[in-house]
């Protein structure tokens, strides 16, 4: 077996007068970087394997000198498991996962609103926990996606305006770590208005790096989240931002934002807002534009001259405060 690999220490990245703990702690941090569940890249599963081959053969040899039973690497999986990071047994001075709750109900929340969540992560065994999270649902942000500590707290929030309300929805929020995997489930309850809700997706209109002189458009996702029909106009703060249509009635609505680059200047950015007056009340939608600069103008050049630009509009609008 140990013809068909590289040399295990280079795979394994450690030296050949490496401890036992040093070879065990470097197969964990491999694992926890190209493990199919955590990395999908196409040669991930392959790196995978030469990784327990590498531990495998290093751990046959280490372990025939004490006459001990060989160790399959592959059953060092059932640390990614949820079972074993709430009940199962460490080895000793080995990292182990433990996170005290299986369920977190963020209540019921109204549109606009940001209900917030806590899960608690320590580490009950030895070395230093590090791990990823990550999420089942693109609602469910929380913060932080890394981490390398032994006592920490992981904040849960949902993005409210991508759910439908009167509706429970849940995710599923995992912790994969060097000392085992959790997993949390995680369901909001959105409250349906007693009238209409007007829900703009995306909430911010960000258009950047466009070349002077086009007309560009983008568009908006206007829906009704509550009761009834939503109805309303729509109008633009600048003359280079035009919205159509101007008025609607509907409770899935697709608005077209069109900006015109022309009168705008190059290598600066460019802010407005669409704003749309409903029976639901008035709902902004920021928009910024980032016009790139000229062609042939290098990188640090146009850096300096929006910083130029930038002073030459702040003087001025200082010069017009002063006459006024």
């Amino acid at each position: 077996m140990g013809a068909s690999i590289r040399d295990p220490y280079q795979v394994l990245g450690v030296s050949p007068g490496a401890s036992t703990e040093v070879i065990e702690s470097a197969y964990r941090r491999l694992c926890l970087r190209f493990h199919p569940d955590v990395n999908s890249h196409p040669e991930a599963e392959r790196r995978m394997k030469e990784i327990n081959a590498a531990y495998e053969l290093l751990v046959r040899r280490r372990r025939a000198t004490r006459d001990d039973p060989p160790v399959d690497p592959l059953s060092r999986s059932q640390t990614y498991r949820p079972r074993a990071a709430r009940g199962g047994t460490a080895r000793p001075g080995a990292p182990a996962l433990f996170v005290p709750q299986t369920q977190l109900d963020l209540g019921e929340v109204a549109l606009g609103e940001t209900p917030l969540g806590r899960v608690d992560v320590r580490n009950v065994g030895g070395g230093l926990l590090h791990g990823v999270v990550s999420a089942s649902e693109g609602w469910l942000r929380f913060t932080p996606a890394t981490f390398d500590a032994n006592r920490l707290t992981v904040q849960v929030f949902a993005s409210v305006s991508m759910l439908a309300p009167g509706e429970v929805h849940r995710a599923t929020l995992t912790i994969r770590t060097n000392g085992g995997t959790a997993q949390v489930e995680i369901q909001a309850r959105v409250r349906r208005p007693a009238g209409p809700e007007a829900v703009l997706q995306p909430a911010h209109l960000l258009l950047g790096n466009l070349p002077h002189g086009l007309v560009t458009a983008a568009t908006v996702e206007l829906r009704n989240g509550g009761a009834g029909t939503l109805h309303g106009t729509a109008a633009a703060h600048q003359h280079w931002l035009r919205v159509e249509p101007a008025r609607f009635v509907g409770n899935l609505l697709t608005l077209t934002v069109a900006v015109d680059l022309r009168p705008l200047t190059p290598g600066l950015d460019h802010y407005s807002a669409v704003e749309l007056c409903t029976n639901a009340g008035t709902v902004r939608l920021p928009v910024q534009v980032y016009v790139a600069p000229r062609r042939g103008l290098p990188a640090h050049a146009a850096v300096q001259w929006r910083a130029v630009v930038a002073s030459g509009q702040l003087l001025l609008r200082r010069l017009i405060s002063l006459v006024r």
